[in-house]
């Protein structure tokens, strides 16, 4: 560890507050900084120095879902949970930084099978980025959950990430009324947030 990334990881260390995020030692290690960017989010780095974006404080990134091949793919899963609410929160992110991104159709439906989506996206740019968002309904057992999705391709290079949210009540057998639109909201801000360090 050089002088630099000991001063840093002692910087969100020592400034270390009671969130699940900067108690979890895994997690630690893809934030910047102790201090939040945006009310009730850190900013968090890939370690392939691929993007940033947004995460929230209440999160946790999955030990043993982290995959990383050098500085070209990079994918994990974390999760969020509102305890307040009854809500649970899952998400999937996975980078690229190869020529094979460019091919958006084979990505959607690389995401559409993830999803098991089998609908039309909306297309809009965002930031020098284009994105290809989704949303839908996943329905076990008369319980709903709230799937959002999107393709986001950068517009001057082969990186690219695909972005998994899932919503749903944390305990189905208590009382668990999520606000779909404010949800919608905060799953949309989040996947904006994807900036790519080119």
């Amino acid at each position: 560890m050089t002088g630099n990334e000991k001063v840093e990881k002692e910087k969100v260390v020592g400034s270390a507050p009671e969130t699940r995020a900067l108690q979890d030692e895994f997690t630690k290690e893809f934030l910047t900084s102790g201090e939040e960017v945006q009310e009730g989010y850190y900013q968090f780095k890939s370690k392939t120095d691929g993007f940033t974006m947004l995460f929230p404080k209440d999160g946790k990134v999955s030990s043993a879902s982290y995959e990383r091949n050098e500085n070209l793919y990079e994918s994990f899963s974390f999760g969020e949970n509102k305890e307040d609410e009854n809500l649970a929160f899952y998400y999937m992110v996975t980078y690229e930084d190869r020529p094979i991104t460019n091919d958006v159709d084979a990505n959607l439906r690389l995401l559409s099978s993830y999803a098991n989506y089998e609908g039309d996206y909306e297309e809009f740019e965002e930031n020098g980025h284009t994105i290809y968002y989704a949303e839908d309904v996943y329905e076990v057992d008369g319980d709903k959950a709230y799937n959002y999705f999107t393709y986001i391709k950068s517009n001057n290079s082969d990186q690219a990430v695909r972005f998994f949210a899932r919503s749903s009540c944390k305990d189905f057998a208590e009382e668990c009324s999520p606000e779909q639109d404010s949800i919608k909201d905060k799953f949309l801000m989040m996947m904006k947030s994807v900036s790519f360090l080119e």
